[in-house]
């Protein structure tokens, strides 16, 4: 025979902060949303701060009204009748456009989501068309301005052929239009090869302001190429550049190299980032990081090799076996070029792949010589050394023990940290 047992009440004044603990489960939310019109309340603003609009249009807009074929606004409609009140509510907006629609007709689309949503702090755009700006940037007065966008994030698909292909020799017209934006991210594989040639040159045709971009992340480094400062880019603060292939007709190095000599008086952390997936690791030996006075914090990829396979599971007792060389000079190299009074934080986050993955051009160097990287970092004080044991993988007391052996004097002073 079952009994009832009374399930424990949440006290009143608790259970907003238990709601907004929520923010990211929607599931939950959603089922807290059910519970009473107060609990309604609290977890609608929640679940309609994050939202993602995706659609497939066809080039003739007549056809839209067709049941086959709906309007692209159709699904926004809610929020267009209630603007005031749910469209509020939305922080961050994520569009896809897919299809073979035309430029002009995308562009409308976008002009008339964007309006829908004045409170926006984080846009993600993909396949949006920007030709009509490029071409003719007085268009760009007829588009909304979002006062307290902050993040602009404009990613590539790889669908060249059923999908508008965002270039970014548009980007410097369409940035001028979000004059809050501080943070910038062109997403992966997007085709950027014209960005800052087309940005060097480019002056606006109308007054609105150049944004100020303080965090700029590029999924390909090949983009850092030309001799000017770049508008909007003087107050950098933090890089975060993705070299992920190897390219001898367009080294990364010379390209970040000639980009760090036009934009450093204020970049504080440089970071570099490579595929997860496939340890290829460009050439930065030849990059000088004493231009950048403000430096503070470097963040470097170092591929690294175990004796087991690479999941979500602690190396086991073989533990790691190897790293890369030309990954390791590397960052070798950037401790001892970088300003001697600045650099506080040095960062190797480690990428660890199974012995199958190794690439005989690129020679493994043992975990346990690093005796180059103890000198650099002792003959320049750095404070703090992290080793990040990177993502899916638990540093095991093997791993703990070999590192702070190869760096004993780091170790001592309390300079080196395996997180």
């Amino acid at each position: 025979m079952h009994r009832d047992v009374p399930s424990p009440r949440v006290p009143p004044e608790l259970i907003p902060g238990v709601i907004r603990n929520l923010h990211s489960d929607k599931p939950t939310l959603s089922a807290c949303a059910l519970v009473s019109q107060y609990w309604f309340e609290l977890a609608r603003p929640l679940l309609f701060r994050t939202i993602t609009y995706s659609y497939h249009f066809e080039r003739n807009p007549s056809n839209w009204p067709h049941p086959e074929h709906p309007s692209p606004l159709l699904p926004l409609a809610y929020f267009f009748e209630s603007q005031a009140v749910l469209s509020s509510m939305v922080y961050n907006l994520e569009l896809l456009m897919a299809g073979s629609g035309t430029t002009r007709d995308g562009l409308d689309i976008f002009v008339r989501i964007l309006r829908c949503f004045p409170h926006l702090q984080s846009l993600k755009l993909a396949g949006i068309p920007f030709d009509p700006i490029y071409k003719n940037p007085r268009n760009a007065v007829s588009l909304p301005v979002i006062p307290h966008l902050g993040v602009l994030k404009i990613v590539h698909s790889g669908y060249r052929g059923d999908m508008y292909a965002t270039q970014l020799g548009d980007i410097p017209y369409v940035l001028c239009l979000f004059g809050a934006v501080q943070s910038l991210v062109f997403g992966s594989r997007i085709g950027c090869n014209t960005l800052l040639s087309e940005w060097e040159w480019w002056q606006p045709e109308h007054s609105l302001p150049c944004p100020q971009i303080h965090s700029l992340e590029l999924s390909d480094a090949f983009v850092l190429s030309g001799p000017t400062p770049i508008p909007g880019l003087e107050n950098i603060r933090v890089l975060k550049l993705h070299v992920v292939d190897q390219d001898a007709h367009r080294p990364v190095s010379g390209c970040v190299r000639r980009f760090l000599n036009r934009n450093h008086e204020s970049l504080q952390t440089l970071q570099f980032i490579i595929n997860p997936v496939v340890p290829k690791f460009s050439d930065l030996d030849f990059i000088d990081f004493s231009p950048l006075r403000s430096l503070r914090s470097l963040v470097f990829p170092l591929p690294a090799w175990c004796g087991n396979s690479t999941d979500q599971r602690p190396s086991r007792r073989s533990g790691i076996t190897g790293i890369h060389h030309t990954a390791y000079t590397s960052v070798v190299r950037a401790i001892a070029t970088s300003p001697p009074s600045s650099l506080q934080t040095v960062v190797v986050e480690l990428f660890l792949y199974d012995p199958s993955c190794h690439w005989v051009e690129f020679p493994l160097r043992g975990a346990q010589d690093l005796e180059e990287l103890e000198d650099v970092c002792v003959h320049k004080a750095l404070p703090t050394f992290e080793i990040r044991a990177g993502p899916g993988h638990v540093f095991s007391e093997h791993d703990r023990l070999q590192f702070k052996t190869a760096l004993p004097i780091l170790s001592e002073r309390g300079v080196l940290q395996l997180l």
